[in-house]
């Protein structure tokens, strides 16, 4: 399994939108889960899984780099825009639940 995490910074003057809006959008993905800073807020984290590799690059090139995605929209939302938007992949290599 692989992860993916999206980190960013809402800007304050636009959080009220933004939080409508990716709740509405992520409502649509079975594999992700969205979190906000305990420390710092309007900080934002959303965590994807994949099964494979091939498919964690492919959302993470339309989620963080693709001028023409959809995703874009939220890139005015974000401190210092999409260049601020920070993604990070991890494979999987163990996992306890007890």
């Amino acid at each position: 399994m692989n992860t993916l995490f999206i980190e960013y910074l809402v800007k304050e003057e636009r959080e009220e939108k933004y939080v409508a809006y990716i709740k509405q959008t992520l409502a649509a993905y079975d594999h992700v889960v969205w979190l906000e800073s305990n420390e710092q807020r309007r900080l934002y984290l959303e965590m994807w899984t994949f099964q494979s590799m091939e498919k964690l690059v492919q959302f993470r090139n339309e989620r963080a780099i693709q001028p023409d995605s959809f995703w874009r929209r939220l890139d005015s939302w974000i401190v210092g825009g999409q260049h601020k938007l920070n993604a990070w992949s991890f494979t999987v290599h163990a996992q306890y639940n007890r």
